[in-house]
């Protein structure tokens, strides 16, 4: 419970320092990353439900940060809304991909990465169309790939250095 709530609150933290990526208003988060990386490397029992907090989490402290520094109208609440959508979709394939997958062959993490990025994309850019938000229309699939690619080796690189970081820490107390 107390690296779920955690996972939470550096997610959201995390959410707020984006990187532009390819054409349109398209931009890399960082709080995905925080989360599928923690998800990778604690395993816990409810993997989509944390998902689920996290992207509520997230929604309401965008909200909060922007009403200090821009007039917040209901269609600004409601985009932020959609990345609930989002990080509930990378969760479920994210599960069904990687934590779930028995297979003799199982997909490479960046690969499967990719592929949970695109379809929670693809979930969250069918929102924004169903609901009229044009925040997306002048982004193109390539971006998305392009972004789902991105994330993908910046979750794998946090997965990484974490492991090597308490590797080296745990044979540190081993030898003393």
């Amino acid at each position: 419970m107390f690296k779920s709530i955690w996972i939470i609150i550096l997610s959201a933290l995390a959410s707020l320092i984006y990187l532009p990526v390819g054409d349109g208003s398209f931009r890399i988060t960082f709080g995905i990353v925080v989360l599928i990386a923690a998800l990778h490397l604690f395993k816990p029992k409810h993997p989509v439900a944390l998902s689920f907090v996290t992207g509520l989490a997230i929604v309401i402290l965008r909200i909060a940060v922007d009403s200090f520094s821009i007039e917040m109208t209901s269609s600004i609440a409601s985009s932020y809304l959609l990345e609930i959508p989002y990080y509930l979709g990378y969760a479920v394939v994210y599960d069904w991909a990687i934590t779930t997958n028995r297979s003799a062959y199982p997909l490479p993490l960046v690969v499967a990465l990719v592929l949970c990025d695109t379809g929670a994309n693809t979930i969250e850019y069918s929102l924004r169309n169903l609901a009229a938000d044009t925040i997306w229309n002048s982004t193109s699939f390539y971006t998305i790939l392009l972004a789902a690619f991105v994330r993908s080796v910046l979750i794998v690189f946090a997965v990484w250095a974490y492991q090597n970081t308490m590797s080296k820490k745990s044979t540190q107390k081993e030898e003393i």
